[in-house]
Order: C-alpha cells, then structure tokens, then sequence
C-alpha cells in the first residue's frame, strides 16, 4: 500500500472537525485525511463515485458520526458494496456508557477500567497495523497476533485495519512471484500466519477496474501473470502449513470475522464482554 485514507463522514461539521482534529496525531503523516460533509443519501454515493476511492495504490478506511440513521445505513450499505472498512466514530463509547448505567453500582468501576484498557489496546493495534503494513519492519512481527500474507488486490490492508479495531496487533506481507519472503516470517508460529486466496477471475476483474488510475500493466494485468501468481501463492501456503481462507465473494468484514474464528479456534482472540 502506497497511502491509507481515512475518510470521514458526518452531517455536522463540528464533528468532522473534532474526528479530523483527533485522526492526524494518530495517523503520523503515514496517511491523509478526507472529510465529507453529507446532508442527503445522494452526496453519500457521490462522495463514492471519486475516482480515488479506486485507485490501486491506495487503501480507505472510512469514520463516520450521523445524527441521521438513514445516511448511516446508506454509508454502511455502500461501504460493504465497495468492501471497504466502515466504522462508528462514537459506537464504543456509546456501548460503555450503556453497559455501566445498565450494571449495577459495585461494577461500574470495573467495567470504565477494562473500557479504558482496550481502548488503549485498539489505538495500539491500529498503530501497529500502519507500521506493520506491506511487509514493513519484519523485525516487529514476532509481536503481531496475527499475520496476513496474500497477493496484490487481496484486501491485506483494509482486513488488517478491520482486526485491529477489534484490538489485535496485525502485520501484512505481500506475497510477489518468485520473490522470496522474509527469513524473519518462516521463525513466527504457524498458528497466526493467515493466507487469503482468491479466485483468477475476480482478481483479474478487481485489478483490471482499478487500473485506469495507475500505471499498471504487463503481467501483473494479464490471465497468464496473474494465474503464476496465484500459483505461487498457494505454493507458498503448502509450505508453510498456515491456514487459508477464500476471499472472492467476501466484504472486508466477512474475511476478517472468518480469521477472528480460526485465531480464536487457536486461543489467539477472545471475545471481550463488549465490542469497542
């Protein structure tokens, strides 16, 4: 990945602000920040139809914060359309205020405590996933809860950013043929490694649609290139004995809640008394 955006969404500018204002520290400059002020369902599609939000050498993920719940649906119904992580600016605080004045006294404090640890654990996470991404900085993923390997145009970053906001520390690693992988990625414990597949055809259509904003093009566009590499791969899953999931027909968040269940099946990931 060439660049994260993050786009936010709200029918209130002062929210956008405050989002914005909150999003660059955390950012670090490893990305930029797009805001979109909505007022009717047709700006929501709009704002889609930006010939960025295609382009190949990019990866979005999206914020929003909507008093209107009929532009939140219409955001999230498009988000899942384009496979594009989408999350509720407020929703995790919202949640702890609900279960605290739904619990009785002696476990409020409790409750605020662990509130409070796994917000910590999410920005930490996330953190981790942007310094992580695209096979960076191999020397950090003996701390990564899980590992994603795939090829080109196989969501490795949005579905990294979508596990981190559930608290997991995630690296990414691109898979290029006949390039060697990283000595450093055959000493982590086959239980994390994660590989996502995906069938020639759609990754020759989501890579030909996508290409009229890059300069691509030889094999990496073409039946015969993509097949080796796909080929490749596998190969590659074989041999490390890790564990794979089919991605073609899946959004962002129906391949990271399929990892979510074999990380768990591993004892890596457990459920939290409340989603952040």
């Amino acid at each position: 990945m060439n660049g994260l955006i993050l786009n936010i969404f709200s029918d209130s500018k002062e929210v956008i602000d405050h989002l914005k204002k909150l999003s660059l520290p955390v950012l670090k400059g490893k990305g930029q920040v797009r805001i979109f002020i909505i007022k009717n369902s047709n700006e929501v599609e709009a704002a889609f139809s930006d010939f960025s939000f295609q382009s190949l050498s990019t990866t979005h993920l999206v914020i929003y914060s909507f008093e209107n719940k009929d532009l939140e649906s219409t955001l999230r119904d498009v988000c899942y359309t384009n496979k594009i992580p989408c999350l509720n600016a407020f929703e995790p605080a919202l949640s702890a205020l609900r279960l605290v004045f739904e619990s009785p006294p002696e476990y409020r404090l409790k409750i605020w405590d662990d509130f409070s640890r796994q917000y910590m654990q999410r920005f930490l996470a996330i953190e981790f996933a942007l310094e992580h991404d695209d096979g960076k900085h191999p020397e950090g993923w003996r701390e990564a809860d899980c590992l994603i390997l795939g090829v080109s145009r196989t969501s490795k970053t949005p579905i990294s950013i979508y596990l981190a906001n559930e608290g997991l520390k995630v690296a990414n690693i691109p898979i290029i043929y006949n390039v060697p992988l990283p000595a450093k990625l055959y000493e982590q414990p086959v239980r994390k490694i994660i590989g996502l597949d995906i069938s020639l055809t759609r990754l020759l259509k989501v890579r030909r649609e996508r290409a009229s904003s890059g300069n691509f093009s030889g094999a990496y566009l073409t039946e015969e290139g993509v097949r080796k590499e796909l080929e490749y791969a596998r190969a590659i899953f074989r041999e490390i004995g890790c564990s794979v999931i089919e991605i073609s027909s899946k959004a962002v968040e129906e391949a990271a809640n399929e990892i979510l269940k074999i990380l768990e099946k591993e004892g890596l990931y457990g459920k939290t008394d409340f989603r952040l």
